[in-house]
């Protein structure tokens, strides 16, 4: 007979529904009464089984399945990590059907190279059931896979693979040193609690998004004590029983501004926060929010009030704090989106930070190793202060943070690889890149680090899905073990400096327990050279195997060699420190500036040189610097270099060179990126002609203040009551806000344009368009999908002029037509990749967006029925648009992926490509197909070119339009 299950039993205990009580239920005879005539004996299945009707929709029912033979694996540990306990799998075996069954047992275990380290098999027999111990013999630390085949010998076969982890028993730390650790791992803990296994990984700080305000507040109960679903003193015991650390963030609990308002909580957030904190006093730390800021209506809202709402919110969260935890929580700023140094400086120096104790931000390198990255590849986030490597801007971060002489800290409480969706890593570098980010950050002198995630999703959909230690099953990846190794090595450490071995090395220096710890790897992928870290020093591999001693290659997971002599070359390499950026942007001919600070640790006076070695054309401006500091001190060095006058757009590389005793010690190296001088954006003019209100947006990029002047052109049938605007000591890096108004109509004359040019006194120049919000769009006529545009009329294309980019020539046409078929776009597009790594997060890669409001509403709104945001991206392989629609609220039921059935054509150019494809009328609704009716349209083309990035828009950028329909340009459709 079948097995029978129960699948759960239902009881009411209504007399003490009000009090905790503990409730006892006995279950005795239970008897079954079953049927087996209509039994197939050998697959368990129901003969005579017919489907109940399916739901509208929905696939047939199928008959309910209950094997007769059934075969688990699983490991001996919770989520089969192992930490001072030898790996060990049981192999269970059930058999419902008459007789015995027979057959044989093979499996193996492969390491992280897939190196096949142990194997066997044997024969089984299974009458009812059978439970087999399977020890494994795996002495080396670090991520394995365990596979096992069951072949039995009437054909059938059972496979299964499983990861698991053999990782070192973490550290014992004591309370100080808990407070401090820099590990720390993002959770949910509506999910299964798995802080007992990720404690086995050495990780003490755990930001738990599941204390949202709003179900917080839900869960208060008339007795405040917050015990509603999900029980949140039972959420915190998890922590408190594992003697680690939570961070809860209590997510969408700051209000934007309303415009004319009185900016701040209101006197109910107060108390409700109020309410919170005195509930739990026990909390080490509570976070305001998290990415605030990433909602660009919020963004926009706070800029035109200089942030003050969202000061106010975090000078009440403070000052609650300081009141009925006297000072003793660590109040932290909502996590930024990004790292905005000087949005963070600002806001420090304003006072409203006076009782924020942690400064916050988020950042994702993309496919980028950490030392290597400049731009965030957060999902959503648009726009940067200034070019500077991550690790600058983290060194920035800091520096801002203490602005106002307070000992405030900077943590990053999001990082992290993906290694399923998006811009995507291999399992090898995101175990390498995590290790390497967080001694990273201890170099630029963040406090904590909170890796972003513990688990992978169950698909593929986006950016995020893959960031996981462990897979959507709850099984370990390589991440894990090489987190377990690094807090093995550097459990409570100190930054001492940075060391490398060479060029396309990197490397740091720590101090932990008294002992110099050296850190070496490659940049890249591959093997680097040998280094030998002299005698007596015990090497270990990224998992914390020892290596043994003398002579270990380097490749791109760093080793960990500990004991290294005080006066060993690593010593001496982290006396020297670049204090400026080691990231610059210039442009051709400024002279730029090193900052190099030496600090003497040793027992004798330390002499050496400085060198800058340049690329071809550059000049040094200063000589070589001596350099001479006694023992115990540090003093600085400033070494001036000149950009070659004529250097093209691109990034340089240079070294500093440091020699002691007429021999080389130490390279670092430097990079400078090459770029306009003057940068400019201009606010678009609306989508309702008359007078408008223009913002010109300058910043000075170069290394020298600038003089000069704006000029408004503007067609014959406009005007502007300044047509030039003087912009006066425009000082580096500076950026400066100019405001004019312009009258406009939506006609112009064939050769007209509108644009804003800018001019210095001694000739930098930058131009940008005037961007009506009004276009006519002619109906199609003839128009074949083929990528050859040919047959796309002059009238089709959208004006030149009034497309905007967010860096250098647009180089794209863009063309768009109606029909009663829908909606037609082409794009020729020159200096592009047609690079799409992951179409499904169609912004990492290059893609033309079509935002679509079918009723031209211009009230401000969230994405109501009629408003779309489709996005075509050029899967150039397989000459066509993959084409989908991003759900942004209640416009549609959920995101569509590569919507079957659309009509496209794509073409790889010599240097770009062309892209046809119509937008069916069927996905548009609302959609009216007539001359003189009126839509609201937005287009966002993101280009991956050769040299840099750029987005080619109109009316908007995508990060001021993609979030509110209102904001769209208005086409009247014409015949």
């Amino acid at each position: 007979m079948p097995p029978l299950s129960i699948d759960g039993i239902s009881t009411h205990n209504w007399e003490r529904r009000n009090e905790k009580a503990v409730a006892r239920l006995d279950i005795d005879q239970l008897e079954v009464e079953t049927d087996i005539t209509d039994v197939d004996p050998k697959t368990g299945l129901l003969k005579g089984w017919q489907a109940p009707p399916a739901a509208p929709g929905q696939a047939p029912v199928k008959p309910p399945v209950t094997p007769l033979r059934s075969v688990v694996l699983n490991g001996t540990e919770p989520h089969n990590v192992f930490a001072g306990t030898a790996p060990r799998f049981v192999l269970s075996a059930r058999n419902w059907a008459e007789g015995e069954v027979a057959g044989t047992l093979t499996w193996r275990v492969r390491d992280a190279g897939g190196a096949v380290v142990q194997s066997g098999n044997r024969a089984v027999t299974v009458a009812d059931s059978l439970a087999l111990d399977l020890p494994l013999e795996t002495p080396r630390y670090g991520p394995y896979e365990f596979d096992a085949t069951v072949a039995w010998k009437d054909g059938e076969t059972f496979t299964a693979a499983q990861p698991y982890v053999v990782v070192p028993v973490p550290q014992e730390l004591t309370e100080a040193e808990k407070d401090a650790s820099p590990y720390g791992l993002n959770v949910h803990s509506f999910r299964a609690p798995m802080v007992p296994t990720f404690r086995k990984a050495g990780i003490i700080w755990y930001r738990d998004y599941a204390f949202s305000l709003e179900s917080v507040l839900r869960a208060r109960g008339d007795d405040n004590k917050y015990a509603g679903w999900p029980n949140y003193p039972k959420v915190l015991r998890q922590y408190e029983d594992n003697g680690v650390r939570v961070l809860p963030v209590f997510q969408r609990s700051i209000a934007p501004p309303a415009p004319g308002g009185k900016p701040g909580p209101s006197r109910a957030w107060t108390r409700d926060m109020a309410g919170i904190m005195a509930a739990f006093p026990s909390l080490k730390a509570l976070e305001l929010d998290n990415e605030y800021d990433l909602h660009g209506g919020n963004a926009r809202l706070e800029d035109a009030i200089n942030w003050k709402n969202y000061g106010l919110f975090h000078k009440k969260f403070g000052d609650i704090a300081g009141i009925i935890n006297d000072g003793e929580t660590l109040m932290v700023e909502n996590g930024r989106a990004g790292i905005w140094p000087e949005r963070l400086r600002r806001m420090v120096l304003s006072g409203d930070f006076d009782t924020i104790n942690v400064a916050n931000s988020h950042h994702y390198t993309g496919t980028d190793a950490p030392e290597l990255n400049v731009e965030n590849h957060n999902m959503g986030f648009s726009g940067d202060e200034s070019v500077l490597s991550f690790y600058d801007q983290l060194r920035a971060a800091k520096r801002s943070a203490t602005a106002d002489g307070k000992p405030r800290q900077h943590w990053l409480t999001e990082f992290g690889w993906d290694t399923k969706a998006g811009p995507k890593v291999t399992l090898a570098q995101q175990a390498a890149y995590l290790a390497r980010a967080y001694m990273l950050l201890m170099a630029a002198g963040t406090e904590k680090g909170f890796w972003f995630f513990d688990l992978d999703a169950p698909t593929a959909n986006q950016f995020f899905d893959g960031c996981g230690l462990m897979d959507h099953r709850q099984l370990p990846k390589p991440a894990f073990a090489a987190y377990a190794g690094l807090t093995q090595i550097l459990p409570a450490s100190q930054y001492i400096g940075t060391i490398n071995a060479g060029e396309g090395t990197w490397g740091y220096l720590f101090r932990n327990k008294g002992k110099l710890v050296a850190t070496l790897w490659t940049l890249h992928d591959g093997k680097g050279p040998a280094v030998d870290f002299g005698p007596g020093v015990a090497v270990y591999d990224s998992f914390a195997n020892p290596l043994g001693k003398g002579s270990v290659t380097l490749g791109m997971a760093p080793v960990y060699a500990v004991g290294v002599a005080e006066d060993s070359r690593w010593a001496k390499q982290a006396a020297y420190s670049v204090e400026s950026p080691t990231l610059v942007a210039a442009t051709a001919g400024d002279v730029l500036t090193v900052r190099v600070k030496v600090t003497n640790t040793r027992s004798t006076p330390l002499s050496g040189k400085l060198r800058l070695h340049l690329p071809s054309g550059w000049a040094n401006v200063s000589d070589e610097s001596a350099v001479s500091v006694p023992p115990g001190q540090s003093a600085e060095y400033a070494l001036e270099y000149r950009v070659a006058p004529g250097e093209g757009l691109g990034e340089k590389s240079l070294r500093l060179a440091v020699s002691e005793a007429g021999a080389p010690l130490h390279d670092i190296p430097l990079r400078v990126r090459i770029g306009q001088p003057v940068l400019m954006t201009v606010q678009s003019l609306g989508a309702e002609p008359g007078e408008s209100d223009v913002t010109i947006r300058i910043s000075n990029r170069s290394a020298r203040p600038l003089n000069g002047k704006l000029s408004l052109m503007l067609p014959a049938a406009w005007s502007t009551p300044t047509p030039v605007i003087a912009v006066d000591d425009l000082k580096p890096m500076e950026v400066r806000d100019v405001r004019a108004k312009v009258v406009w109509t939506p006609r112009w004359e064939p050769g007209e344009a509108a644009a804003v040019r800018y001019e210095s006194a001694d000739g930098r120049s930058a131009e940008q368009p005037l961007i009506p919000g009004r276009l006519t769009i002619y109906s199609a006529q003839d128009l074949k999908t083929d990528g050859n545009l040919k047959d796309w009329p002059e009238r089709n294309r959208i004006p030149a002029w009034t497309l905007g980019t967010t860096s250098g020539p647009a180089d794209a046409d863009l063309y768009v037509a109606w029909s009663k078929e829908g909606l037609h776009v082409a794009l020729d597009v020159r200096d592009a990749k047609a690079e799409v790594p992951d179409p499904r997060s169609f912004w990492v890669g290059d893609v033309l967006e079509v935002f679509v409001d079918t009723r031209a509403k211009k009230t401000p709104r969230q994405y109501e029925v009629g408003d779309h945001q489709f996005w075509l991206a050029p899967i150039v392989g397989e000459k066509r648009a993959y084409v989908g629609q991003w759900k942004r609220h209640n416009e549609i039921p959920e995101t569509r992926f590569d919507i079957p059935g659309i009509r496209s054509a794509v073409v790889k150019t010599r240097n770009g490509y062309t892209l046809e494809c119509l937008i069916p009328a069927s996905l548009i609704q609302g959609y009216r197909p007539e001359a003189g009716a009126q839509l609201g349209l937005g287009l966002s083309l993101s280009v991956k070119g050769l040299q840099q990035e750029r987005q080619v828009y109109w009316p908007l950028p995508k990060s001021e339009g993609a979030e509110q329909p209102a904001s769209w340009g208005t086409v009247t459709l014409a015949p």
